[in-house]
């Protein structure tokens, strides 16, 4: 048997003597290599907060609201040019002054400015009850001569009838402007006489009045 492995270990190594470079190599046992890799580190996975739920009894924040846009400034006010201040008018308060005018007074005048057939009526003076007004005249002063502070004072003769109303008015003298002569006819005119008295009873009758505008 010892021979028998020995021939057939000689016939094996004449073989692989004979066998190209390839085969023999093939046949050769490979060298094995060990190189220790070191095991993966374990990854722990990252775990976030939970969101934290609102406390009771309060609302959620609200966004904050966006500003109001700027508001556009006033255009710069129009200078007016400086004016003169305009005095305020003084208040005056009107006064009125009605009486009989003297006959030496009136007479001159009454032969200039009244007719034949106006003085022809008899002046009350003459007769036994001359007329006499029922209430105050008052006439209503003149608010343009009033603002200007014009005084003044007007003779009028009043033509009164047997029944006591205002025939007629004539101005005999103005002493102050038109205005006032307008006022003190409107205002006698619209008086109401007690009518004079005659030797026949009421009589148609003339009367002078002199009435005077002032003020305070």
């Amino acid at each position: 048997m010892s021979v028998a492995l020995g021939i057939s270990l000689v016939l094996h190594a004449v073989l692989l003597a004979l066998a190209p470079a390839d085969a023999r190599r093939a046949h050769a046992p490979f060298p094995l290599t060990a190189r220790l890799v070191p095991a993966p580190k374990p990854t722990l996975p990252v775990l976030e907060p939970p969101p934290r739920a609102p406390r009771a009894g309060k609302a959620p924040a609200k966004p904050a609201a966006a500003p109001p846009p700027p508001r556009p400034r006033p255009a710069p006010p129009l200078i007016a040019p400086a004016q003169t201040p305009v005095p305020a008018a003084p208040l005056r308060t009107p006064s009125f002054a009605v009486s009989t005018a003297y006959e030496e007074l009136a007479a001159p005048l009454e032969a200039e400015k009244l007719t034949d057939a106006q003085r022809a009526i008899p002046r009350g003076i003459e007769l036994a009850s001359p007329p006499k007004p029922a209430g105050p005249i008052r006439p209503r002063y003149p608010a343009e001569a009033l603002a200007q502070g014009r005084k003044g004072y007007v003779l009028l003769e009043v033509f009164v009838d047997a029944d006591g109303g205002v025939e007629d008015v004539v101005v005999i003298e103005d002493g102050g402007t038109g205005a006032l002569a307008e006022a003190a006819s409107e205002a006698a005119r619209r008086a109401k006489f007690r009518p004079a008295e005659g030797p026949g009873g009421r009589t148609a009758s003339r009367v002078t009045l002199r009435i005077e505008f002032s003020f305070e």
